[in-house]
């Protein structure tokens, strides 16, 4: 292991896993401060040892349409498509969780084993200050 060797730190193992998820340094412009690795390491000490909400993930996946709507639509064979989801639900969401409301805000997942969306079963606390988002389609481009 790397590092002052925190308990929080990623393991060799954890680092192996992640370094290659990460984007290539940058060959040109400023040098880096600081690593990619203790970058990682700082993000998980803040997460890792907190007492309160430190970070929350909100995937797209609750945004599938319900397989009953897909059958409507003809789309129950092209499930995970991108015109199977609900791309403006999911920005209002990412644009509620933007805005400081002092509130619970409550976000849907899927479920794999019911292969459905649940609405509201993923509660964002108000405090909680990083907002993690996921999801294929996010990588596509406009007219993709």
């Amino acid at each position: 292991m790397t590092g002052r060797g925190y308990s929080s730190d990623l393991t060799d193992q954890e680092w192996a896993l992640l370094e290659p998820l990460l984007p290539d340094p940058k060959t040109t412009g400023q040098k880096r401060l600081h690593s990619r690795r203790l970058l990682s390491d700082a993000i998980l000490y803040v997460l890792r040892t907190s007492d309160r909400p430190t970070a929350a993930v909100v995937p797209m996946d609750g945004f599938h349409l319900a397989n009953q709507e897909l059958g409507r639509l003809g789309r129950r064979n092209r499930k995970g498509a991108p015109d199977t989801f609900d791309p403006e639900g999911y920005a209002a969401l990412l644009e509620r969780l933007r805005q400081p409301a002092g509130q619970t805000i409550y976000a849907p997942v899927f479920d794999w084993a019911l292969e459905e969306p649940i609405g509201s079963a993923l509660p964002v606390f108000a405090e909680t200050p990083l907002i993690i988002t996921e999801g294929n389609s996010l990588l596509l481009g406009d007219g993709d």
